[in-house]
């Protein structure tokens, strides 16, 4: 209806300016600038834009292309990429190379009407103003009890977002029709903020990729870094690293089988001296303590979900297995030095739709290493607790929380 229109033009330099200039600078900055840098020291800020390293290279450029739908092809741009910064020492000619990749993508596609994605792609700009004030609370100083502090904060942003979605089941819900988002998102904040003691200025990026692919699965991959300037020093830091994976469905017999992976890293990057984060639920099954805190932490989980065809009396059933790992410390210490916890268990899910509660779960787990608060044996009885598929659509500002 709309081709050769004034508003099909209008959406195609749109969605030409987008994929050539915003996400160039995006992705350079946070790929070329901060995980280049990051990965030969945490505190990247020291470490000079272009330093070669081997492990550096190849992790950034493997990482890179696994976050595009065509892999390999993915890889050997962060690999060109990466090139072409240690030669120039440019981010700026890293980000141009890259712009031109993707409008000579861009215009190829137009020409070939080869469209990757036949979906909403929006630009958006956004702000915020937060006004904290407390009239009550505990004795705070300038480096302690941050979250008790009066301040100001103004925030902006700006955000580029492509998603669809494709229809499945069995996958966050036992036994619904789901839409699976797809697509990928690149967000700038930055804002001041005008603390009782201080001044300083914010900056942030977040990253969202997610794809299907027919013969694996789901993948998806989200990341975001943000911190605080003050007197040019970066404090009160955090990088965020979430991965995915599911499986397709697999027939076994009677069953079909589906396997699901994550793993979730958080680091703190010069945060204050009462500022730490904790092993928890989100990390190992229903696992929590306060005796295990510190900067990084580091945790995979897993399950394995076998969907049976017995059904007895409307009663459907379902049988999974599951295994977490998670690893946490102070940020002088690599994380895998840590003391490693763990978790494993089964379960089962029965549902029946002609209840008021469709679905409930009984799962038992046992944990080989625990510290003094918390027991080795958790059995629970509970409701089906349905997660929500990570969407790239863009947030409001943010500064980036740590826990």
């Amino acid at each position: 209806i709309f081709a050769n229109s004034l508003f099909f033009y209008l959406i195609i330099s749109f969605r030409l300016f987008g994929s050539s200039v915003v996400v160039p600078i995006f992705e350079e900055l946070f790929w070329r600038s901060f995980v280049l840098r990051y990965i030969i020291n945490p505190k990247f800020e020291d470490v000079p834009v272009g330093k070669f390293t081997w492990i550096s290279f190849v992790i950034a450029s493997i990482f890179f292309g696994l976050e595009h739908n065509l892999w390999l092809a993915g890889i050997m741009a962060g690999v060109s990429y990466s090139l072409i910064l240690y030669y120039t020492r440019s981010l700026v000619v890293a980000m141009f190379s890259h712009g031109i990749t993707n409008l000579l993508l861009g215009i190829y596609v137009i020409k070939t009407g080869n469209w990757q994605y036949q979906n909403r792609t929006r630009l958006v700009f956004a702000a915020r103003y937060i006004n904290n004030t407390f009239y009550k609370g505990p004795d705070v100083s300038e480096r302690y009890n941050f979250q008790y502090h009066d301040n100001q904060i103004v925030l902006a942003s700006i955000a580029y977002s492509r998603q669809k979605y494709y229809k499945s089941n069995l996958i966050y819900g036992f036994g619904k029709t789901e839409d699976i988002p797809i697509g990928g998102l690149v967000q700038l904040n930055m804002g001041l903020e005008k603390d009782e003691f201080f001044r300083r200025f914010y900056l942030g990026i977040r990253y969202s990729e997610g794809s299907y692919y027919p013969k694996i699965g789901y993948l998806n991959f989200h990341t975001e870094f943000g911190g605080l300037y003050y007197h040019k020093d970066l404090e009160q830091g955090v990088f965020k690293l979430k991965g995915q994976a599911i499986s397709n469905l697999h027939s076994f017999n009677q069953l079909k089988i589906r396997e699901f992976l994550s793993v979730n890293y958080t680091r703190g990057i010069n945060r204050f001296s009462d500022e730490k984060i904790f092993l928890n639920s989100d990390d190992i099954w229903e696992f929590s303590s306060d005796y295990l805190y510190g900067i990084q932490r580091l945790s995979f989980r897993s399950e394995l979900v076998a969907y049976t065809k017995i059904h007895i009396y409307n009663f459907k059933f379902l049988f999974f297995g599951f295994g977490d790992l998670g690893f946490i410390g102070a940020g002088s210490k690599f994380i895998f030095n840590n003391k490693m916890y763990s978790g494993i268990g089964l379960g089962i899910r029965i549902r029946n739709e002609n209840l008021v509660f469709k679905t409930f779960q009984l799962r038992f787990a046992y944990y080989p290493t625990v510290p003094s608060d918390f027991k080795h044996l958790y059995f629970q009885i509970s409701g089906e607790n349905y997660e929500t598929p990570r969407n790239f659509e863009p947030t409001s500002p943010n500064i980036v929380v740590f826990n």
